[in-house]
């Protein structure tokens, strides 16, 4: 009789810190923390005054985002700008609820709660997170290099596949 081997789910291990970043236009902030998962660090950024997850673990999946996204990147010296699909982490069955509304054909706005999209993505600044973590390199009022941490990222959770399950331990609250 041949034996399955278990599948080992790679985990990400999310601490919030206790830095605050502000936008440059001092409208958005942020809050400075760390991610780390096979044994490597990576700093983070994640918005403020919006959906957060609270502690514990979630299981997730990799997707790629359904809109093009522009980067700018930096490769030998020189800018470079791509656009793309990006490829994201989405916790599941989180519970963080939010409200939604939208007008019917008769004209009238129906609301309903649906559950938050809290991702892991990567992004530059404050302004660019709607209650989602980026992995990067703190620098000023954002992060550096977010694109690539967050290639690299991937590559330490066994590479990129959509659909793809890894586990996320969120250790503490939202300060």
């Amino acid at each position: 009789m041949a034996q399955g081997s278990a599948a080992v789910v790679p985990l990400i291990t999310y601490t919030r810190g206790d830095k605050v970043i502000k936008s440059r236009d001092g409208v958005h902030t942020a809050l400075a923390g760390s991610m780390k998962v096979g044994g490597h660090m990576f700093d983070t950024m994640e918005a403020r005054g919006r959906p957060w997850l609270r502690p514990g673990t979630y299981r997730c999946t990799m997707e790629t985002a359904s809109k093009n996204v522009r980067y700018v990147l930096t490769i030998n010296g020189k800018k470079e700008v791509q656009t793309k699909k990006r490829q994201q982490i989405r916790p599941q069955d989180h519970g963080v609820m939010v409200d939604k509304s939208a007008v019917n054909k008769k004209g009238k706005t129906v609301t309903w709660k649906q559950e938050a999209a809290i991702l892991i993505h990567p992004a530059a600044a404050p302004e660019d997170l709607e209650g989602c973590i980026a992995p990067g390199f703190l620098h000023g009022s954002g992060l550096r290099d977010s694109v690539i941490c967050m290639m690299v990222l991937l590559d330490l959770c066994g590479g990129y596949a959509d659909d793809k399950e890894v586990m996320l331990k969120v250790e503490n609250n939202m300060k």
